[in-house]
Order: structure tokens, then sequence, then C-alpha cells
């Protein structure tokens, strides 16, 4: 009895382990964290151009949101000392400084987004971001904690291996030493091999986003109107920035009942059968019609397209590769020989 008792849990161990270390740790590639790096990059960009009309009138010398006052509003209330919170905006003392700074920030996401030495751009574009969001936390909304989460992990990755111009730089010093090299001509051309930090950094937007999701659906369950199946309608009533009117879905009271309850079932289960790789497909896809839906009914536009580019994450780098050979308009077979390779 001891014996089998001892190696039951020695097999149990042994086990745990291998699926722990398979899961964290098996080289994989990296497509999918480049398609995420342009599409987050894209939208911090976004966010932060939108800020430029207002930017002195925010930031300014004479600003709306002096640095005092926001520290004061990042601070615990319980403590008397100032929590001190990082943004190299608040080094810019004059409208030209600031200017300069958010221009260079600017510079910075697209050097990130279109992955030019993406090693360090991918942890400045971060930089820049919390440094913006810290400054004006008042002005922060739902898209900004979706973008910082999938920005940190990115830094982890070698996001730069595909679609960027970083290996645009390799492929042509490649092109040029095969023009030099006779012999190395006739070699196949090798493309960027699978990495483990490809592998944890999408492994750690996978826990995280699923964690999201938790904290989302629950959120939703303490609130009695998503038990009752009013929340949609009070989202239609409630939300000045919908796209469209559709407070005439009150007529329809069944309605508005299903489309609540699948909300949250939607949540619900997301988190629990994305991990099924059967499942996962069907997942993605009823993410996309829930995200839309959502985008439509409450305006929030950012947040809902950045927590569809986060849910990119579950798409493995094969199926990215052929996604994307597809939209280049290129052969799916040279897009799974450029994979294999």
């Amino acid at each position: 009895m001891i014996e089998s008792t001892r190696n039951y849990f020695d097999t149990l161990t042994r086990r745990s382990g291998e699926g722990w270390n398979r899961f964290w740790f098996t080289p994989s590639g990296a497509m999918s964290l480049a398609v995420l790096r342009i599409l987050t990059g894209l939208m911090a960009l976004w966010l932060h151009l939108t800020l430029l009309p207002d930017l002195v009138t925010y930031f300014g010398p004479e600003g709306m949101l002096p640095v005092e006052t926001i520290r004061q509003l990042s601070s615990d209330p319980q403590s008397s000392t100032p929590r001190y919170v990082f943004s190299y905006l608040t080094l810019c003392r004059t409208s030209d400084d600031l200017q300069a700074a958010h221009a260079i920030g600017a510079v910075v996401l697209v050097m990130f987004t279109v992955g030019l030495f993406s090693r360090l751009t991918s942890l400045l574009a971060l930089v820049v971001v919390l440094a913006t969001i810290h400054r004006g936390v008042v002005l922060t909304a739902e898209v900004e904690p979706i973008l910082t989460m999938v920005m940190c992990y990115l830094c982890l990755g070698p996001t730069g291996a595909h679609l960027s111009v970083d290996r645009w730089l390799v492929r042509r010093k490649l092109l040029k030493e095969k023009n030099e090299d006779h012999a190395a001509a006739t070699r196949p051309e090798e493309g960027p091999a699978p990495t483990m930090s490809a592998q944890v950094a999408t492994r750690l937007i996978q826990v995280h986003l699923a964690a999201i999701y938790a904290v989302m659906v629950l959120s939703k369950l303490a609130n009695e109107a998503w038990w009752d199946g009013e929340a949609v309608y009070w989202l239609t009533h409630t939300s000045p920035s919908a796209l469209i009117d559709l407070t005439w879905l009150y007529a329809y009271p069944k309605t508005i009942d299903a489309w609540t309850h699948a909300i949250v079932l939607f949540e619900l289960s997301f988190g629990l059968f994305v991990w099924i790789p059967l499942a996962r497909p069907l997942m993605l896809s009823v993410a996309v019609v829930m995200w839309l839906s959502l985008a439509l009914l409450t305006g929030l536009v950012p947040f809902c397209l950045m927590m569809l580019v986060a849910n990119l994450a579950f798409v493995s780098p094969q199926a990215m590769q052929a996604a994307v050979a597809m939209v280049l308009r290129r052969g799916p077979a040279s897009a799974m020989a450029e994979s294999r390779a």
C-alpha cells in the first residue's frame, strides 16, 4: 500500500510537471504575436493621437490636470504621503516641451507597429502608453487596461520575427550574402525558428485574458439587472455613445432577455471552453459576433475592438500564418512552406 501510494504521487508529480512545462515552455512560432503587435500598435497610436488637440489644455503649464492633482488622485486616500506615479510628461515645463514629447511618443509607437528595432521599441511603446495613462488617469477608459496588458506581454516575445521591418532587414541581409556566396544561394531560406519566449508571451496573454473574462462575468452576476434579463435594456437607455438607437427593443422583452443572458453565458463559457482545441474556433467566432454587437450597443468601440485583438492570442501561429497569407493574396502552400521553414 505504501509503495503504491508513493508511485501514485511520483507519477502525479512527474506528469503534472511535464504538462506544466509543455503548456508554458514548448517552443512556438511568433506569427500570432506579430499580428498582435501590429493591431495593438495601431490602437495605441490612435489613442495617442486623439490626445493631440487637447494636449496642452489638459497637461500644459496652466492645464486642467496639474501634476499635483493627478498625484493626489492616484494616491491612497488613507495615506498622507502622495504616491509617485512615473510619467515623463511630468518633466515637460512648457507647451513646446509637451508637444515635442508627444511627437516623440508617436514616433516610438509607429516604430513599434511596423516592427523596427522591435525588442527595444516594444518596451519604449509600453512606457509611452503608461506615461500618458499615469499623467491623465482621469481620462482613461475601459480600453487602456486591455491595451497595456497585451503590450506588457508583447515585450517578452519576438514580436518582430514576422511582418516587420526587422524581418525585412534580416531577409535583405541574407539575400545579399547569397548573392556573394554561390554555395549559399542553393540552400533554402530559413525562417524564424520557434522560440520559448514566444510561447511564454502568448500563454501569459491567454491566461490573463481568461482571468479578465472571469472578472467581467463575476461583476455581472453581482448586478441584479443581469439576473433579471434587463441589462441590455438599461444599456440601450444609458449609453450616450451608442452607435445606433436600440431603444425600440423595449417592445420585445424576450429579445432583451435573451441578449442579456447570452452575454453572461458567453463570458462565463469563454474562459473555460477556449482552452479546448475543438471548441476554440467556435468560441472565437462567437466572440466576434458578441463584441461587435456590444460595440453597437454601448458605443465602446475601442474597448470592444481591443478585446477582439486580445482574443487573437488564442489563434495558433500556423492558422495565423495561413490567414495572413490569404490576406496578402498568397497561396496557402507557400504560407505553410514558410511556416515550416
